[in-house]
């Protein structure tokens, strides 16, 4: 069984500013083997890389990136919410980040935004440096996804989904059969699962050992060495983390 692939949650996103190249950077710097990153469209049609609709969390100033053009965008300081070290860093594009990948690294994309992102992301992941396979999609929207399949099929798309928080322990068995079900109807390559918040760990282990002998599969966000250790024995494609170093460190 091959060691799941550890990918840097917006980065190394505990020590740098998330969804920043700065970020992105140490995460390459830690081994990482691939970076996830949140896409939303600016007003004048670019694709930039930050997790929430509007700037306010991060670069402390409220702008909707759907209505703020991107050379505004671009005077922002997204760094100094992480402290005086990061002061400076700005909004990257996705074209800037994809430009940093290091040959053979990986880059999981979560679409944040609605379906008119996803012309744009057509045309510059089609021109783009990394090659297909270094690129997988990801949405929580089933039927978003599927288009995004549908216009990018030499993509992998792994299709998010937070059910095992949703659900009891006692229906897990059933949530995945209904996860299984919905990606053979979408003909998804995979699953991406929250469970950080999971309290019966052992039980978590025995269902994502089943989905994960299904299909390939994703977990996210998992910063707590106990939790890495008992996923690290287990079939998964990949362990989305915060601390890629932190992981990293931890015996296969």
């Amino acid at each position: 069984m091959k060691r799941p692939l550890i990918i840097a949650h917006r980065g190394a996103s505990h020590a740098a500013p998330e969804n920043t190249l700065a970020a992105f950077r140490l995460a390459w710097e830690m081994e990482s083997d691939a970076i996830e990153i949140d896409l939303h469209l600016t007003l004048d049609g670019e694709i930039v890389v930050i997790h929430d609709p509007s700037t306010t969390r991060t670069a402390g100033v409220e702008h909707l990136i759907a209505e703020t053009l991107l050379a505004g965008l671009k005077t922002l300081d997204f760094g100094s919410f992480k402290g005086p070290p990061w002061s400076g860093e700005r909004l990257p594009t996705l074209r800037e980040v994809l430009a940093a990948v290091p040959p053979g690294k990986k880059v999981v994309i979560e679409i944040k935004a609605g379906r008119a992102i996803l012309p744009v992301l057509k045309k510059e992941l089609e021109t783009c440096a990394p090659a297909p396979s270094q690129l997988c999609l990801m949405a929580f929207d089933d039927e978003l996804l599927a288009e995004a399949r549908a216009l990018l099929p030499e993509i992998a798309c792994f299709w998010l989904t937070s059910a095992y928080h949703r659900s009891g322990v006692a229906d897990w068995p059933e949530t995945t059969r209904r996860l299984l079900e919905t990606r053979c109807a979408r003909s998804f390559d995979g699953i991406a699962v929250g469970v950080q918040q999971a309290k019966d760990l052992p039980a978590l282990c025995r269902e994502l050992r089943t989905l994960a002998e299904a299909t390939p599969v994703l977990v996210w966000t998992i910063n707590d060495p106990a939790m890495a250790r008992a996923l690290l024995a287990l079939p998964l494609h990949g362990i989305i983390t915060d601390r890629p170093d932190l992981i990293r460190a931890l015996p296969a």
